[in-house]
């Protein structure tokens, strides 16, 4: 008898669709769903995924993927997976959920011990015209 793996997943126009599983890695779908690519991305299982922007919403800019993880590390990465952010919350506390705000300079995270953190993320993350 198998064990089903819990998973938290999110789809989304840029990355088609992501699957974050126990052993902390990304599975990166087509829209075919094939299969496209794996990533180490947690060290411990992947807890929260959100998307962010796709270019179509002009304040979030390019696309992003936050996921949260078990290990306690929230991680920001771009539609080419290249990791731009990397923290990890006060105390090392396991990650319940991620929300970045619409303009990306804020992100929420709430940990499994019930605590809430506003992050101020870097302007690379914002469109900027000017």
């Amino acid at each position: 008898k198998s064990k089903r793996k819990k998973r938290k997943s999110r789809v989304t126009k840029s990355f088609e669709a992501v699957v974050g599983a126990a052993s902390g890695e990304l599975y990166v779908f087509d829209a075919k769903r094939n299969l496209k690519e794996i990533l180490n991305a947690h060290t411990k299982a992947v807890t929260a995924i959100y998307s962010v922007g796709d270019g179509a919403a002009k304040a979030s800019g390019p696309a992003r993927l936050v996921t949260g993880g078990k290990d306690g590390s929230v991680r920001i990465w771009t539609s080419t997976w290249d990791m731009v952010h990397d923290f990890s919350a006060p105390g090392g506390a396991p990650i319940a959920s991620v929300c970045l705000r619409d303009d990306a300079l804020k992100l929420l995270v709430g940990t499994q011990r019930s605590e809430i953190y506003e992050v101020d993320i870097p302007g690379c993350l914002a469109s900027r015209e000017g």
